[in-house]
Order: structure tokens, then sequence, then C-alpha cells
């Protein structure tokens, strides 16, 4: 039963991946060009540069960068310590309302503390908010440690399930099957906790994936049963 199950929850596996991947193997959808007008516009060039120049000033990464606009055609010249703060200069430079194209005159310095202070800061504040969330995450894994608990004492009480089944392999499988629910309700409840609502989708998931497999082995398994006392 265990080895068809196995089968049951691969076969299911490998159909989702691949839905997923021809969903996303789908061509994109085609934007058309912006058109670009045929009269000049100077005092628009000047308000590109000076809304382009405010955005820099206030990201600490790019406030040296020198701006100009002639035409629409913006040029980002100075300095910066990465090609993804680079990257960004550019973008925030396209999504600007009026302008053409933009020329990247940027140096790229890749000096060390430019790309290492930022790293630094990132780690600490991550380090921050995880030792402040400490106690909540103490609290989650109790309550999940005590749903558990009540679950596998819940499928302990042999009693009960040979009342529900007489079956006494299908009494295991009830017992088997409140464990595991429990298990997953007390995970999904301290993820809500802590507010990890993306990971919540995931563990529903497997969890489903590993419902349809036990009930395709428990079907196999009772037919056979069936076959055989016939």
């Amino acid at each position: 039963m265990f080895l068809t199950a196995v089968r049951y929850a691969a076969a299911i596996v490998l159909i989702s991946f691949a839905l997923e991947v021809s969903a996303q193997t789908e061509p994109p959808t085609a934007v058309p060009e912006p058109v670009i007008e045929a009269k000049q516009n100077h005092p628009l060039d000047g308000r590109i540069q000076t809304r382009l120049k405010g955005i820099y000033n206030e990201i600490e990464a790019l406030d040296s960068l020198v701006v100009e606009v002639s035409e629409g055609v913006v040029t980002v010249n100075g300095s910066v310590s990465s090609e993804a703060q680079a990257q960004t200069a550019l973008l925030l430079a396209k999504r600007i309302e009026g302008v053409v194209t933009v020329e990247d005159n940027i140096e790229r310095t890749l000096d060390i503390e430019g790309n290492l202070t930022p790293k630094i800061e990132e780690y600490m504040g991550q380090l921050a908010k995880w030792f402040r969330a400490t106690p909540l995450l103490l609290f989650s894994v109790v309550v999940a440690v005590v749903i558990s608990l009540a679950g596998h004492i819940l499928a302990k009480w042999s009693g009960l399930w040979r009342r529900i089944a007489p079956n006494p392999f299908l009494g295991e499988l009830l017992a088997h099957a409140v464990r595991v629910v429990f298990i997953v309700f007390g995970v999904v409840t301290a993820l809500n906790l802590i507010g990890a609502n993306a990971m919540i989708g995931t563990v529903l998931g497997g969890a489903g994936v590993l419902g349809l497999a036990i009930g395709f082995a428990i079907r196999d398994t009772m037919e056979i049963t069936f076959h055989r006392s016939c």
C-alpha cells in the first residue's frame, strides 16, 4: 500500500509540475511601442530632469547621479557602487512620463564598502526582526506541539476506532489520518499566528496531495481485500 501511495503522489506532483511549466511558457502579450511626438517640447525636458533628480535625491545610493535631458532623451551620469543600483536608476528614468530613451553613462565602482554595507544592514535588520518575533515564534511552536499531541492522544484511543470501524485495518488507518490532520492543523495554526500566510497554501497543497495518494491506496487495498474475500 505504501508503494502504491508513493506512485500516486509522484504522478500527481509530476502532473502539477507539467501544468505549471506549460503555463509559464505561454508567450507574453506584445506591448505596443509608445509613439514619439513630432513636436519639440523643451519645457517638458526641464520637468523630466527636475522630477528624476528629485527622485534620485531621496535615494541615498543614487543622490550623486547627474541627470541631463534633451528632446526627451535622458542621460544619467555619475557613479554607483553596484550594477543593481545602476539598473534601479535606469528603470526609474524610463518610468518618467515623456522619456523617449535613456542613455547609460553610469560608472559601476564595485567598491567593497558600497556593496558590503547595505548587505550587512539588511542582515542586521532581518536579525533584529526575528529577535523581536522570538516570543511569538516560541508561542506558535508550543501551539503546534500541543495540537499535534492532542491528535496523537486521540489517535491512540483504540477503543474509539474499533467502534467506528470494526475492521482493524480501517480503524488503524483512521487513527493515522486523524493524527496527520491534527499535525497539519497545528502547523497551519502556527504559521497563521506568525503571519506566514504564503506558506499555508504550500502546506495545505502538500497535505492535499498526500490525502489523494492515501485515498487511491485505500481504494486499491479495499479492492484487493474484496477480491480475496470473494
